[in-house]
């Protein structure tokens, strides 16, 4: 009945609630290794998105997605590996997927590109299109433009790919509302 349809929907949100938390903290964990190491990193996709959302909790992620330079990946790989218990658990085409002792999986990205030929020419550009978020960081972020491109493009990937959920068309939806881009 309805009572157990609310409370279904109650569990819900106190899991979602509870799953952001620990994505945040966990997160702020990996920016603070990257800030102590001195290495760029530029934080992707819900990372970022979630904080244009009504409420960040609002946009649920099941990973948590990190840019550092090409040239700087092994030195975050060993910084993580060491001050925060991360284990390589996968190397892949454009990431290195890695999990936190509490079982948290980090794609620690050394570059955006889909294997589309003709996006990815504009993503392999992505340190083009970053600015620093704070002066005494090595924190970067994206262009909104930039960030909007590589929204669509990763939307593309999973839509050729085999799957495109609803949170790739949403996202989009708040961030061409949220930003200005004329």
């Amino acid at each position: 009945g309805e009572d157990e349809v609310s409370a279904c929907l109650a569990s819900n949100l106190r899991w979602g609630l509870y799953r952001h938390e620990m994505m945040v903290q966990e997160q702020n964990a990996i920016y603070q290794v990257l800030e102590e190491a001195e290495l760029d990193y530029v934080p992707l996709k819900g990372a970022v998105i979630r904080d244009v959302y009504p409420e960040a909790w609002m946009r649920t992620s099941g990973d948590i997605d990190i840019l550092v330079r090409e040239e700087t990946l092994e030195q975050a790989k060993n910084a993580l590996v060491s001050k925060l218990g991360y284990k390589v658990t996968k190397n892949n085409y454009h990431d290195i997927a890695m999990l936190s002792p509490e079982g948290m999986l980090l794609e620690l990205h050394f570059q955006i590109s889909e294997n589309e030929e003709k996006m990815d020419r504009m993503l392999t550009k992505v340190w083009e299109y970053v600015s620093r978020k704070e002066e005494s960081s090595h924190r970067m972020e994206m262009t909104n433009e930039y960030l909007l491109f590589h929204s669509y493009a990763h939307m593309l990937y999973h839509f050729i790919n085999g799957g495109c959920g609803i949170r790739y068309v949403i996202d989009i939806w708040i961030l061409e509302q949220i930003f200005p881009f004329r």
